[in-house]
């Protein structure tokens, strides 16, 4: 059974509209289970933006008509949450960490960067202004920690885009500095052209909405005859050496 915040995950999406989910500070491995439980009930995920003291994850109808079969089979159930598998979850995982970890929302952490070191420095500077060596030395040693934090960020951002890369996702970069990664076969959103079926509930246009922008209705799903996801065509490219999002709920 889906936990509270899962439960309001599922809630905006009945809504079928492109939606940013807010959370607090998270693990990456829940942020993650987050994307991939969107994922089973026909939402594609469209990045995380790192906040003050929160992060948005930004999830956008997914009109393809593997989205739709998942979305059929899981709906009826809801909100019971079918078994994600780990190859999936451990992908997302990265993606999310890319995004989480990119210069932008290094910058947006800085202000609690800078909150967290004024308090650690303020009692030991008092305790030391009488030796004006020890605490410069000792400012320079939170420069130094500091440094190493933000080389330690780059290389996890650079290891989640080799590891996002080996698996078969597509570098997209829509504006000089913002880069994400799209599933394998997957088209930025720019590039969806309309019409197609809008999920399983009729034919709806989906045509080239901005993200944010006015979108069709998007009703959750009625339970009908479908080829299991495992079935799908092999034009869906593989993550690996499975489909991407694995097996149906038994």
């Amino acid at each position: 059974m889906a936990d509270r915040q899962t439960t309001q995950l599922l809630d905006s999406m009945r809504r079928g509209m492109p939606f940013e989910f807010t959370t607090k500070m998270s693990m990456t491995k829940r942020l993650a289970t987050l994307v991939s439980v969107a994922e089973r009930f026909g939402y594609r995920y469209a990045g995380a933006r790192q906040e003050i003291f929160s992060i948005k994850l930004a999830f956008i109808p997914d009109p393809s008509p593997q989205a739709q079969a998942r979305a059929a089979e899981c709906w009826p159930y809801a909100p019971r949450i079918p078994e994600i598998p780990q190859q999936v979850l451990e992908l997302n995982k990265k993606r999310v960490l890319f995004d989480l970890s990119s210069k932008a929302a290094l910058v947006k952490r800085l202000p609690v960067i800078g909150i967290v070191l004024l308090f650690a420095s303020l009692r030991p500077l008092g305790s030391l202004g009488d030796s004006p060596g020890l605490a410069l030395g000792y400012v320079g040693f939170l420069a130094v920690l500091v440094g190493i934090g933000v080389w330690i960020n780059a290389a996890r951002h650079k290891r989640a885009g080799a590891h996002l890369e080996a698996a078969g996702f597509v570098r997209h970069e829509p504006s000089p500095g913002q880069v994400s990664y799209l599933p394998p076969g997957t088209l930025p959103p720019a590039q969806w052209h309309g019409p197609q079926q809008y999920g399983p509930g009729g034919q709806q246009g989906y045509a080239q909405q901005p993200y944010g922008g006015p979108q069709p209705p998007y009703p959750a799903p009625q339970p009908q005859q479908h080829q299991p996801y495992a079935q799908q065509p092999p034009a869906q490219l593989p993550y690996g050496h499975q489909p991407y999002g694995g097996q149906p709920p038994q």
